[in-house]
């Protein structure tokens, strides 16, 4: 998509989620939708995205004035009056019909992405002429894989397709697929045995399987250790060795039998589950609620030699609308014309209050002392924030590099006033407001953002210094989390099981032993946690220019 169109999906896509399209727009995004891939995919990520808010919201104990009058709209006031917990089943039928209603409308819109040419192996290993039945796509293979104890003929890795009942077996390596319809991309590793059951469902015996699940894939279920874990539109890690299996939630939401055949328990961002064959399910602890947290730098390390970052927040003497559904970023609204500028007219942030200087020392898990060390009196009535850091740092050396990371909320890099890379949430003014170049990559792990981590454009550097112009911040609490880090092309980096190479974390000096110390125990997080991880290497530092 270019930049334009990506505009406009955006306001076509919000028209839309609203109820507010007219014929002319609806013929608007039945045509771009027909013609672009990006921009179906987008499109399903904002579904995905409007379904989970609106789960989120409905599921709420307890409810405003304003959010009582929306729910109204939904034909629920009855029940949210009562100011009572709704059932689980009437939730789910809530939010199942939000999904079905978005789903029905995409499929209308524009038919099923067209799949690459496959080959069928038999049981004997033969190759067999594509056919409908095909439900699974192989997308890449290391190792040698084996289906129903058949290797692949040469020539079939990347073209190949599964049918139901086909035991797919990997003693190294790695395995990716993509599901037919369903678009369900999962990466799973050895020592696997998974045979595929259809388009929507696999029964895991052995291994470790990553799943990502777009809005269409909802319902998707993994059966192991006769029990079936269904998604609920989410993104999750299963794993099973012997006769115990874990699952792990990395984003939105699954339902696991307690027992075998028994009920159906949710499971939400951040749990992990354990059980055994025949045993009741565990759940042991929230995994991101345990990211470790990077300390703050205090406002007198903002000194010559390095990046200085300025804080922003709203001043305690004004007075914010009232809270919108969705959220609505006023922090953000503030420096999308500033970011337009090139970084060059500051008038938009007028209406803010600047806090204490801190000096740039990376951007890596939890920063949930960065606000309260930055804000003034001035400014602790309202919890949303914006780092600005900015000055003029030289590459290592001369090369082409682009951007790797995510945030929650923002977070935006710019390079001699124009903006590479943005690696905002969805639902930011930095991600909505700016038609800044960045890829989505779902199959890698992420933290916190549903169309995965995301890279910017390439750049090329020399010897010369150049400015750089970095925001991070927080759309409504005082606490964010995110990661910066920076590829050189051409370079090669460790990669983690999954894949994913472990790109040097973005830093404008060496890190001092405390940093160092809690930089270990980040990656040792990552690594555990969501399988993926990042890296230190010598002669990575950027220098800061005076």
């Amino acid at each position: 998509m270019t930049p334009e169109q990506s505009n406009r999906l955006q306001t076509l896509a919000s028209a839309y989620l609203d109820g507010n399209l007219d014929e002319a727009q609806h013929a608007q995004l039945e045509s771009l939708l027909r013609e672009d891939a990006g921009a179906r995919r987008a499109f399903a990520d904002m579904l995905h995205d409007h379904a989970v808010l609106h789960w989120e919201y409905i599921e709420s104990d307890r409810h405003s004035a304003e959010e009582i009058a929306f729910l109204s709209e939904l034909g629920v006031e009855d029940e949210v009056a009562s100011n009572q917990p709704r059932p689980v089943l009437q939730t789910w039928l809530a939010v199942a019909a939000c999904v079905a209603l978005g789903l029905m409308a995409l499929r209308l819109i524009f038919p099923a992405a067209e799949q690459p040419a496959a080959t069928a192996i038999s049981s004997s290993g033969q190759a067999e002429p594509a056919e409908a039945e095909l439900v699974v796509y192989l997308t890449r293979a290391e190792g040698e894989l084996l289906c129903n104890g058949e290797p692949l003929e040469a020539g079939q890795q990347g073209q190949a397709g599964f049918k139901p009942g086909d035991t797919l077996t990997l003693e190294r390596g790695l395995l990716e697929l993509d599901f037919r319809d369903s678009d369900v991309h999962a990466i799973a590793i050895p020592p696997l045995k998974l045979t595929v059951l259809s388009n929507m469902g696999v029964r895991l015996d052995e291994g470790e399987l990553k799943l990502h699940v777009p809005p269409q894939g909802i319902g998707f279920e993994v059966e192991t250790q006769k029990r079936k874990i269904v998604d609920l539109g989410t993104s999750f890690v299963v794993s099973t060795v012997a006769e115990q299996s874990h699952v792990l939630v990395l984003d939105g939401k699954v339902s696991v039998e307690d027992t075998p055949g028994g009920e159906q328990l949710a499971l939400v961002q951040g749990e992990v589950a354990s059980f055994r064959k025949g045993g009741r399910l565990e759940v042991k602890r929230r995994a991101l609620e345990g990211l470790p947290d990077l300390s703050a730098n205090t406002p007198g390390d903002a000194r010559s030699g390095r990046l200085r970052g300025r804080f922003f927040a709203f001043a305690d003497s004004i007075t914010l609308p009232l809270r919108t559904f969705p959220p609505e970023d006023h922090m953000g609204h503030h420096f999308v014309p500033l970011v337009k500028s090139g970084f060059s007219d500051e008038s938009a942030l007028a209406d803010l209050v600047e806090g204490r200087s801190l000096a740039f020392d990376g951007i890596a898990g939890a920063h949930n002392k960065l606000a309260d060390y930055a804000r003034t009196e001035a400014s602790k009535r309202y919890h949303p924030w914006m780092m600005w850091y900015q000055g003029k740092v030289k590459a290592p050396k001369p090369g082409r590099y682009r951007y790797w990371g995510y945030a929650d909320n923002s977070l935006l890099v710019a390079i001699n006033g124009k903006a590479v890379f943005n690696g905002s949430r969805f639902d930011t003014a930095l991600r909505e407001e700016l038609p800044v170049k960045s890829e989505r990559h779902p199959s890698f792990p992420c933290l916190n953002s549903k169309a995965g981590i995301a890279s910017g454009e390439w750049i090329e550097l020399g010897d010369e210094p150049v400015q750089i112009d970095i925001l991070f911040g927080e759309v409504g609490n005082r606490y964010t989390a995110g990661i910066l880090m920076i590829e050189r092309e051409g370079d090669e980096y460790p990669n983690t099981y999954w894949g994913q190479p472990q790109w040097p974390l973005f830093l404008t000096q060496e890190p001092s032993e405390q940093r160092a110390a809690e930089l270990k125990r980040l990656n040792h997080y990552l690594e555990n946690n969501l399988k993926g991880s990042f890296s230190i290497p010598d002669k990575a530092v950027w220098q800061v220019v005076e």
